[in-house]
């Protein structure tokens, strides 16, 4: 009897969490097909839907939404322009790993919009984003290293990003490469 107890209870444990799995995995299928829509909608320009529809999912902790929003608002898309909001849905979407995300939060502290200006977390943002392959942030943490801002002045580490920006497809790191003459750092 023990035994048929136990086993009765092991299968609701089971049945409960099954049943909260499909419940979450249904709820992530509907979080995608949402913010799929708002792709859509960003795509016919209907900022003030998308901005409403990627707000909602990003109050959700939807990463790529909260990098989105961050565009949005930084841009005055749907919504008046806001730094200090740009900066805040930035920062959501790059504590997440999101390398667009970070390279954008990077550029906020460098620039000092929407937070007071800082190097050593632009640094830190730019080196993020640079890691997972973002050309932009390549090219701005070669930058960085360049000009010793952030950082000590390494040439040999400008060279090595700059040029990993380029080969990423990021045009300007070309012109800077040849007029710092860069090639001359290289190991």
């Amino acid at each position: 009897m023990k035994k048929q107890v136990i086993a009765v209870i092991l299968l609701v444990i089971a049945a409960v969490s099954f049943a909260d799995t499909n419940i979450s995995a249904k709820n992530q299928e509907d979080i995608e097909s949402q913010y799929a829509a708002g792709l859509a909608l960003w795509l016919s320009h209907d900022y003030e839907e998308v901005f409403k529809c990627f707000k909602r999912l990003a109050e959700q902790g939807h990463a790529q939404a909260q990098y989105n929003l961050g565009l949005l608002y930084r841009n005055g898309e749907g919504t008046l322009t806001d730094k200090k909001q740009a900066f805040y849905w930035f920062t959501r979407a790059a504590e997440q790993g999101l390398a667009g995300a970070q390279c954008n939060l990077g550029l906020l502290y460098d620039n000092g919009e929407g937070t007071l200006a800082d190097e050593k977390k632009a640094f830190y943002w730019f080196t993020q984003a640079a890691e997972q392959g973002d050309a932009q942030a390549q090219y701005n943490l070669g930058l960085l290293y360049s000009n010793g801002e952030g950082t000590s002045a390494d040439m040999k580490q400008a060279a090595c990003w700059i040029k990993k920006a380029y080969e990423n497809g990021f045009e300007n790191a070309k012109d800077f490469w040849e007029e710092k003459e860069l090639w001359r750092y290289e190991e």
